[in-house]
């Protein structure tokens, strides 16, 4: 559904943004961390950047945006192009060594998630580390805030995952999303975030 199309979600909230997700690529930037709890693999989730190396590789290079098995994000060299073309802050693109073209991505905007009205369930509280080994509830993607968010990239302020796959969700503006689309950036998953739900009270 078109975003300017304020109309139509009348009986389904308002869009106020959009979560963007990339299909697995087959690797891991980290495949020590694999099966490993938060607290051994800390540095990890929070640095991933820090665990670039000249062996990682991973198997789909078609696409725009990608995640690996451990949740880190590869974006492609026409993603950073439309991302410096629009002069979007808190962007990082690292380059990775194995493949010309090709970056981890970090965003470093915060947005506040809200997990009492989703109902996220945080399991398996880790006391040497002070994290949940656990995070679930992702969707559908509650802000705390109701307005609609602004052109850019964001990163939610809550990871979720298990152990070595814990991330945050990544969203963009409504403007960013209309951009994106007439880029045809159409091998990336959105899912509208709404200000409400037809399953809440």
């Amino acid at each position: 559904m078109n975003p300017s199309s304020w109309s139509e979600l009348k009986f389904e909230g308002l869009i106020i943004g959009y979560g963007i997700f990339g299909h697995d690529n087959g690797g891991f930037l980290y495949p020590e961390g694999y099966g490993k709890g938060i607290c051994e693999v800390l540095d990890f989730t929070q640095n991933r950047h820090k665990y670039l190396s000249s062996d990682f590789s991973f198997k789909k290079t078609n696409l725009s945006l990608s995640a690996t098995y451990d949740s880190s994000l590869i974006v492609n060299q026409r993603f950073k192009d439309f991302c410096l073309k629009n002069s979007y802050e808190g962007i990082e693109f690292y380059t990775i060594p194995k493949y010309s073209g090709f970056y981890l991505l970090n965003v470093e905007k915060e947005i506040e998630f809200d997990s009492k009205r989703r109902k996220v369930k945080f399991e398996q509280f880790e006391k040497t580390c002070g994290k949940y080994n656990s995070v679930i509830g992702a969707a559908p993607i509650c802000l705390t805030s109701s307005i609609p968010l602004s052109d850019g990239f964001y990163r939610t302020d809550i990871e979720f995952g298990t152990g070595y796959e814990q991330s945050p969700l990544i969203v963009i503006g409504t403007e960013t999303y209309s951009k994106m689309q007439r880029e045809k950036f159409t091998d990336i998953d959105y899912e509208p975030i709404q200000d409400s739900y037809d399953w809440e009270d």
